[in-house]
């Protein structure tokens, strides 16, 4: 074979193949950062402080928002900082 028609052989495989490997690598990242922040303690640990940290920088901007309705009154709105300890 000359260059040419491998050329465009790899050409026509890159090209059928990008989006099947496009569609498995976005199923399979999930699984795999998961699976890498469990394999050891120190890895879960340091997930779970950044988890904990990207909480505590967004608590403040979370509203929740009960939907009560007594006598025309509008619903009741509460910072998540003002209920988040009964999450821990």
């Amino acid at each position: 074979m000359d260059a040419n028609r491998v050329a465009l052989v790899v050409s026509v495989a890159a090209l059928v193949l990008t989006v099947p490997l496009a569609i498995a690598a976005n199923l399979l990242t999930p699984r795999i950062r998961d699976w890498y922040s469990t394999t050891t303690n120190r890895r879960l640990t340091k997930r779970l402080a950044a988890l904990e940290a990207e909480f505590e920088s967004v608590k403040d901007k979370l509203v929740v928002t009960l939907n009560v309705n007594l006598f025309g009154f509008s619903p009741l709105n509460l910072p998540a900082s003002k209920i988040s300890s009964s999450f821990k």
